[in-house]
C-alpha cells in the first residue's frame, strides 16, 4: 500500500470523479505508508521504512516472516513537493508499532496507537491508545487511555475539532461484529465510557480508520458488502447519520483506507 494524501476541500452530496484528483506523494516509499493528519503546516503517517530506528526491530508476523515495525513520520512544508521526513521523537516512537494518530487543533495534544508491551521480546500485545502533550517543544512521556483494555484493541484515534469527542476502531464486545467505530466523550475532565456509533455507521464487516472534519462529517474505511472492491472509504454526517459512498477516483478495486479533508 501507497500513501495517497487527499486534501478535499470541499466535498459535495454527489461526488463526480472530475472532483477529485488523486496525486502520488514524493515521499512516499517502497514500505506501508498510511494514515495521515494535518500537523504543524505538514502532515505525520504512520510507516514501516527502515530508518535508524527501524534498523533492527522488528517482530515476527503471522507467516513467521520478518515484519519491521511502525512508527510515525513528519513530512514537513508542501507536501505535494516531497520535503524532508523525519521520525518523530523517542518520546512518541518506541521499540513496538506507533500509528496511527491524531492531534488537537492547537498541535499541542497528540494521542497514538501503540502495541502495548509483552512479557516476550518481540511479542506484539493489544493495541491501545496513548496520550502526550507539548511543552516548551518537548513532548510528555505518553500516558495510556484510560480505557485501554489488556484483552482488546484500540487504535485508530480521530480527535474533533473542539477536542471533546474520540472516535476510534475496536474490537471491544458489544459491537456489530469485527472491527467497529467507537467514541469517548471528554466530560468533567475524563472520557466516558466507550460508546458504539451503532448500527448506522457499523456492520458485522470491519470498520476502520475514522476521520471527524470540521464540518461534523466522519470518514472512515469499510468491507463491508456493496464497495467497489476490498476496503473503500465512506462518509457519514454524524448529524443525522445520513450515509453514502465516496466515488472513484477515491475509492478503487483495491484497498482503500485512511482520508484526511480540511
Amino acid at each position: 500500500m501507497k500513501l495517497y494524501l487527499l486534501l478535499i476541500l470541499q466535498l459535495p452530496i454527489l461526488l463526480k470523479a472530475q472532483d477529485v484528483t488523486v496525486k502520488k506523494t514524493q515521499f512516499s516509499s517502497q514500505y506501508d505508508d498510511i494514515a495521515p493528519v494535518f500537523y504543524n503546516q505538514g502532515i505525520v503517517f504512520s510507516s514501516n521504512r527502515k530508518n535508524h530506528i527501524l534498523n533492527t526491530y522488528y517482530t515476527k508476523g503471522k507467516e513467521g516472516k520478518e515484519e519491521f515495525l511502525f512508527d510515525l513520520f513528519y513530512a514537513t512544508g508542501d507536501t505535494n513537493i516531497g520535503q524532508a521526513v523525519k521520525p518523530l521523537p523517542k518520546e512518541i516512537n518506541t521499540l513496538f508499532n506507533e500509528g496511527p494518530a491524531t492531534f488537537s487543533s492547537d498541535d499541542n495534544l497528540i494521542i497514538v496507537t501503540r502495541a502495548m508491551a509483552t512479557a516476550k521480546k518481540n511479542k506484539k500485545g493489544p493495541l491501545g491508545l496513548y496520550f502526550s502533550k507539548l511543552n516548551d517543544g518537548v513532548w510528555s512521556m505518553p500516558e495510556p487511555f484510560e480505557h485501554n483494555s489488556t484483552t482488546y484493541n484500540l487504535a485508530h484515534p480521530s480527535l474533533s475539532k473542539d477536542g471533546n469527542t474520540l472516535y476510534f476502531t475496536s474490537d471491544l464486545p458489544g459491537g456489530a461484529g469485527g472491527k467497529d467505530i467507537w467514541k469517548s466523550e471528554f466530560i468533567n475532565g475524563e472520557w466516558s465510557v466507550p460508546e458504539n456509533l451503532g448500527s448506522n455507521i457499523n456492520t458485522p464487516s470491519d470498520e476502520i480508520f475514522p476521520y471527524a472534519d470540521h464540518l461534523g462529517n466522519l470518514y472512515y474505511s469499510s468491507n463491508k458488502q456493496g464497495g467497489l472492491g476490498g476496503y473503500d472509504i465512506y462518509k457519514v454526517a454524524l448529524v443525522n447519520g445520513y450515509e453514502w459512498k465516496v466515488l472513484a477516483p477515491v475509492n478503487s478495486p483495491q484497498d482503500d483506507y485512511a482520508l484526511v479533508s480540511e
